[in-house]
C-alpha cells in the first residue's frame, strides 16, 4: 500500500475555547473582535481610545460575563436545544424571552452557529454568531447578537461574512443584520455598507503592523 504523505500546503486551524485563542499551524491569529476593539484596560477602568469614555472594571467585566451568557443562551435556542429556566440565573431570565420571541418570529435555520473559522490569506479568525436562513428574508443572513453596546458591528459582520463565504463557497448576496437582545425585547436590524470590509481590512493591517506581524 502506498504511504500517504501530508501535503506541505495543508495547515492546521484550531481554536482554544479556554483562552479564546485561534491558531493556524501554532501561529496565533487575531480574532475579529480583538482587531476591532476600541477598549483598553487602564488600571481598574476600561478606556475607549476613540471617545475617551471610561467604565469601571467591575461593571465592564460583569457586563462581559452577562453578554457571554446571553450568547450561550442564544446558541442553545438557535440549535434547537433550548434553555431550562429552572437552572437559569435570575439575572439572565429577562433575556430569555426576547431570544425565544426572535426564534418564534423569524424561525432561523442555521448553517453556521459560532463555528470557529479563519481566512488563511488575510490571517484572521472569528466565530460568526449565525449564518443561515430566516423567515421573510430572501438571501442567506449573517447576524451578530449584542446584549450591550453595538460597537463596530458593521465592520464585525463584514469580517464574519468573508469567513462564511470561505467556509460555504457562497458567491451570491448575503444580508447582514444586528440582533439586539434586551430585557424589554429584541431588535433585528439590517445593516452594512460596501465600505465595511475595507474598514476591517484597514484595522487588521494596523493591528498587524503595530505588533510586527
Amino acid at each position: 500500500m502506498r504511504k500517504r504523505v501530508a501535503s506541505a500546503n495543508m495547515s492546521d486551524f484550531r481554536f482554544d475555547p479556554d483562552t479564546h485563542t485561534y491558531y493556524l499551524d501554532n501561529r496565533v491569529l487575531p480574532g475579529v473582535t480583538t482587531v476591532l476593539s476600541e477598549w483598553y484596560k487602564v488600571g481598574h477602568v476600561y478606556y475607549n481610545i476613540l471617545t475617551g469614555q471610561t467604565v469601571p472594571g467591575n461593571i465592564w467585566e460583569a457586563a462581559q460575563d452577562r453578554g457571554n451568557a446571553v450568547h450561550d443562551m442564544l446558541k442553545l435556542c438557535l440549535i434547537g436545544q433550548g434553555v431550562d429556566r429552572a437552572v437559569l440565573h435570575p439575572d439572565l431570565l429577562p433575556y430569555l424571552k426576547p431570544i425565544e420571541d426572535f426564534i418564534t418570529d423569524y424561525q432561523p435555520g442555521y448553517t453556521l452557529v459560532e463555528k470557529p473559522l479563519c481566512d488563511k490569506r488575510k490571517m484572521y479568525a472569528g466565530k460568526p454568531d449565525f449564518y443561515g436562513m430566516v423567515k421573510g428574508v430572501k438571501n442567506p443572513v449573517l447576524f451578530d447578537a449584542k446584549s450591550g453596546m453595538a460597537g463596530n458591528v458593521r465592520a464585525q459582520t463584514s469580517a464574519y461574512e468573508n469567513l462564511a463565504r470561505i467556509e460555504t463557497g457562497r458567491l451570491g448576496p448575503i444580508d447582514r443584520y444586528w440582533l439586539s437582545i434586551k430585557p424589554e425585547g429584541y431588535r433585528f436590524e439590517k445593516i452594512g455598507t460596501p465600505q465595511d470590509f475595507k474598514y476591517f481590512c484597514m484595522k487588521l493591517s494596523i493591528y498587524k503592523y503595530e505588533r510586527g506581524l
